[in-house]
Order: structure tokens, then C-alpha cells, then sequence
């Protein structure tokens, strides 16, 4: 996979070079409000504190003004569809990550902003200790010149990085990131189900020598019988909880009388399957009967859910048959 042909880091480099300088100047004037204004407790609190943190706050600034700066080159894919193992998926995934990953937002940055506000002030009260105790190894100026030049550098630098992690270059779904959702995990907990064939329908797209994933969607459906029967795996999510679903479909299915019956597969949670009927189409949701008051968190493991996907492709099985008979 290569970029060369659609991104333009032209306008990055510009603003990459305005960081550069950036740094240097505010270190040249802590350097110069230090030397000017005498070792006084207000001098000593700016060049530690107050001006790390102003580098701080711009180099996070710049930094996703760099990532922003890079341009998308509009074009044509050439697009094409295809069916890959969860294995086959995770590879291209990788390579995805691998090629475009540093284009993509990483938008949940809390811990790394607070950990650059922690770095900052630990870098600063190591300064601060160093000043009030400073044990020459060299000339004491210069050795003062070097350690700001030190701390502003890794404040500078950590503050650019994290910058430009939190946006995305503005682009068209090319650079989506590939999924791994909620939907994701629970169809491939089916891949090791009996009469279950699971996978992922990737669209591909093409232009030169560039390849991305364009769209990944989870599939599921009945070993040996036609794409008439299928099943779709669906997620539903409240307060931290993840409740997990089967609903399968049968085109011109034997007609089913709606209602819920009870599956019998042994699993934490009692299973059970709606059926009904939607014109042409049977339609068959099997999913857990959890208590609506529990002592804990539910959680349904990916080895029910396995038996889950099992119990229902049975009754899929079965009302096809039926309907082939009739």
C-alpha cells in the first residue's frame, strides 16, 4: 500500500517548520526574560512553569494544525467486493494501519492530556530542584541553557505528537478506520459455530498503486443453503452493557405463527426466539432473557453467544426444510 499518489504534505511541512521555530523562540525568551530579569521566585516560576505550559498548549495546537494540513487528492477508485476470513481481514486491517494509520483522528486523548500536564510539571520541579541545587559539571550558564533547552524540547515535542494524533486529515471515507466494533467481536465469537459460515464482506478500492478497505461489514449466514436464509448479528448498548442479538430471515420461509419459544443449549441466560412474520419473509430473533434486576453487570460470553448463533441456525434449518417440503 503507498500514499504517494493522493496526499500532498506540502502544506504540512510548513506548518512543521512554524513549530520548529515556535519552540525556538519561546525558548529564546525564557532565556532572555531569565538573564534580563535576575533569579527572582516570579523569573523562576515562568521559565519553569509558565512558559512550559504556554509551549504546551501551542504545540498542541500546531500539531493538529499539522495533521489538518494535509491534503487529500481527490480521484476515482477503482472499487471491487469480496468475502475474507476474520484472519484474512485482521492482516489487511494491519496493513491498513500499517500505510494510513498516522492519518487517522484519535480522538479519546484524556489520559495523554493529562499526562502531558503531569509531565510538565514533573519536568518543571525537576528544574526548579536542579536550580536550588545546582551541582556544576560545566559551566553553570551553559548548564542552565542546556537543561531548558532539554525540557522545553521534550514538552515541545510530546505536546506536537499528541496534537497531531487527536485529528484526521479532512478526506473522504478513505481514511475511515477499519472496524472493530461491538458487531465485529460478536461475529467472530460465531466463527467457530456449526452450520454458521462467518466472515467479512470488504469493499476494496484501487488507484494505482494505492489500496485501502473502503467499507468492512460483518456477515453471517447458513452453511449449504441459499442466500435466501440469512442472519444478521446485532448489538445494542446501555450504560456499559453490550447486549448482543441474532435476527435471521428466511425469504418465502414456512410461515410461522408469532410468538417466543424457549432454546434449550445450556447457556448462563435463558435463550429464546421470536418469531413472526413479515409479508414474505419469516423473520427469527434469537436473543438472552436477562433478568431486568441484576446484582451485577451482565455479560454474555462469547461461547453462549457461539451457542446462541447455533440454536437459531437450527431453526432456520429446520423451517426451510419445511418450506422446501411444502
Amino acid at each position: 500500500m503507498t500514499d504517494e499518489q493522493i496526499i500532498d504534505y506540502r502544506r504540512q511541512r510548513i506548518v512543521n517548520r512554524v513549530f520548529a521555530v515556535a519552540v525556538v523562540v519561546i525558548v529564546a525568551i525564557a532565556l532572555y526574560y531569565y538573564f534580563t530579569e535576575g533569579d527572582t521566585g516570579r523569573t523562576t516560576l515562568l521559565v519553569y512553569f509558565g512558559f512550559p505550559f504556554a509551549l504546551l498548549v501551542l504545540s498542541l495546537i500546531l500539531g493538529a494544525a499539522s495533521k489538518r494540513a494535509i491534503d487529500y487528492i481527490p480521484g476515482e477508485w477503482k472499487e471491487t467486493e469480496k468475502w475474507v476470513n476474520f484472519r484474512e481481514y485482521e492482516t489487511m486491517r494491519e496493513e491498513f494501519e500499517e500505510a494510513y494509520g498516522d492519518l487517522l483522528g484519535h480522538g479519546n486523548q484524556c489520559c495523554g492530556c493529562g499526562f502531558l500536564i503531569f509531565l510538565t510539571i514533573f519536568l518543571g520541579s525537576l528544574g526548579l530542584i536542579h536550580a536550588s541545587y545546582a551541582q556544576p559539571i560545566f559551566d553553570l550558564t551553559l548548564q542552565f541553557i542546556l537543561l531548558l533547552v532539554i525540557i522545553y524540547g521534550i514538552i515541545g515535542i510530546s505536546g506536537f505528537v499528541l496534537g497531531f494524533r487527536i485529528p484526521t486529515i479532512d478526506a473522504e471515507n478513505f481514511f475511515e478506520a477499519p472496524t472493530t466494533d461491538d458487531t465485529y467481536h460478536y461475529t467472530k465469537a460465531l466463527r467457530d459455530a456449526s452450520m454458521l459460515r462467518v466472515g467479512m464482506k470488504v469493499r476494496l478500492g484501487r488507484r494505482g498503486d494505492a489500496l485501502t478497505i473502503m467499507e468492512a461489514e460483518p456477515v453471517a449466514n447458513l452453511e449449504g443453503l441459499p442466500d435466501t436464509v440469512k442472519v444478521k448479528v446485532q448489538v445494542s448498548s446501555s450504560g456499559g452493557f453490550s447486549y448482543p442479538y441474532l435476527v435471521g430471515t428466511i425469504y418465502k420461509g414456512n410461515p410461522v405463527s408469532e410468538g417466543t419459544k424457549e432454546l434449550d443449549i445450556r447457556t448462563r441466560y435463558k435463550a429464546i426466539v421470536e418469531q413472526s412474520m413479515d409479508e414474505n419473509v419469516t423473520v427469527m430473533v434469537a436473543r438472552f432473557d436477562i433478568p431486568k434486576r441484576t446484582s451485577s453487570v451482565p455479560h454474555i460470553s462469547d461461547s453462549d453467544f457461539r451457542k446462541l448463533g447455533e440454536g437459531l441456525a437450527r431453526e432456520l434449518e429446520q423451517n426451510y426444510e419445511a418450506a422446501k417440503g411444502d
